[in-house]
C-alpha cells in the first residue's frame, strides 16, 4: 500500500478551512443544516432515526427506502499557487425517506450505499495522490470529477440492480464483502 505522508500543521488547518467550507457550501447549496448531513464514518452507522418515515409499508413487498448520499469535490488552494480537491461523502437526512422503520436488512442495504460512496471518495483520493505534484487545470479537474461521479453512479446502479435492491440475499453478502475488501484496502486514504 501506498503511505501518505503525514499531514503537518498548514495541512491540518487548511483542512479544517475545507470542511467548515464544506459545511457553509451545504447550507448555501441545499440549505441544509449540518444536523441534516452525516459524513461518513466506520464508527456511525445509518439508523431508521435518520430518514424520514412517509406512509406505511404494508408486508416486505412494500418496505422501502430511499437514501440521499452525495459526493462534494471541494477545491483546495495551497501557498505554491497549486490546488487540488478533497471529496467527502456525506449522508442527506433531510432528503431520505423510508416506509419501514424495522426492516433491518433494507436498512444494512441503505449502509451499503453509503459505504459505496466512500469507497468512492477514497478512489479518488488514491487517484489524486498517484497523480504527486502534477498541477492540472481547473477544466482537468472537472473531467476528473465528473468521470468518477458517473463511475460512483454506475457503481451504485449495478450495487442495485444485482442485489435486486437488497432482495438477493446472496448478491448482497457478495456486494458487502466486496466494498468491506475494497475499503480496507483503502484504508490509507480515509478523511479522518
Amino acid at each position: 500500500m501506498i503511505k501518505l505522508r503525514k499531514v503537518n500543521k498548514i495541512e491540518n488547518t487548511i483542512l479544517a478551512v475545507c470542511l467548515m467550507l464544506f459545511s457553509s457550501q451545504i447550507k448555501a447549496q441545499k440549505k441544509l443544516g449540518i444536523e441534516d448531513v452525516i459524513i461518513w464514518s466506520k464508527s456511525r452507522l445509518l439508523t431508521w432515526n435518520d430518514f424520514e418515515k412517509i406512509g406505511y409499508g404494508d408486508g416486505e413487498n412494500n418496505n422501502k427506502a430511499i437514501s440521499v448520499i452525495e459526493l462534494s469535490f471541494i477545491p483546495v488552494y495551497y501557498t505554491d499557487k497549486t490546488f487540488s480537491f478533497e471529496v467527502v461523502s456525506y449522508f442527506v437526512r433531510k432528503h431520505s425517506k423510508t416506509t419501514t422503520i424495522c426492516n433491518e436488512l433494507l436498512l444494512n442495504h441503505e449502509q451499503y450505499h453509503f459505504n459505496i460512496a466512500e469507497l468512492l471518495a477514497r478512489k479518488f483520493r488514491e487517484h489524486q495522490h498517484g497523480l504527486g505534484k502534477k498541477n492540472l487545470s481547473r477544466y482537468e479537474y472537472d473531467l476528473l470529477i465528473n468521470w468518477f461521479k458517473k463511475v460512483y453512479q454506475s457503481y451504485q446502479d449495478n450495487y442495485d440492480r444485482e442485489t435486486k435492491h437488497g432482495a438477493s440475499s446472496t448478491d448482497q453478502k457478495n456486494w458487502e464483502k466486496k466494498i468491506d475488501v475494497a475499503l480496507q484496502e483503502l484504508e490509507n486514504y480515509k478523511l479522518y
